[in-house]
């Protein structure tokens, strides 16, 4: 099984595929190691609207983001993907609806979760 279709399956990020994972080690200054995964929509696959739910095919813009997720193997991991806003018929431009990351955040539902249940 190739290196990023394990990660794939152990991030479940839906609608999105690894396209690149590298692993940097802890480093002589005390920092952790990090996991960086690189991720790109699949293809094909219509987008949701944030604002009425509603399925749709048009892509407003896109710009990049960087979100933390739960750490992959004791490092800590971080994503780069491409935010897409939609092009809402009814809406008019909205970011495209992600059960696994709200519309503005910085980190993942499931970690913004994990640290809720840590409190």
């Amino acid at each position: 099984m190739p290196e990023t279709e394990l990660i794939d399956r152990l991030g479940v990020w839906e609608g999105y595929s690894v396209v690149r994972a590298q692993r940097y080690e802890a480093g002589d200054d005390g920092s952790r190691p990090r996991v960086w995964v690189v991720l790109a929509p699949i293809a094909g696959r219509r987008m949701t609207c944030d604002g009425c739910g509603r399925r749709v095919a048009a892509v407003h813009d896109v710009s990049e983001r960087v979100v933390r997720d739960l750490p992959l193997f004791d490092a800590e991991t971080y994503i780069r993907m491409p935010r897409r806003r939609v092009r809402c018929p009814r809406c008019g431009p909205k970011v495209e609806r992600l059960p696994w990351l709200h519309r503005y955040a910085r980190v993942t539902a499931r970690l913004a979760e994990s640290v809720v249940r840590l409190c």
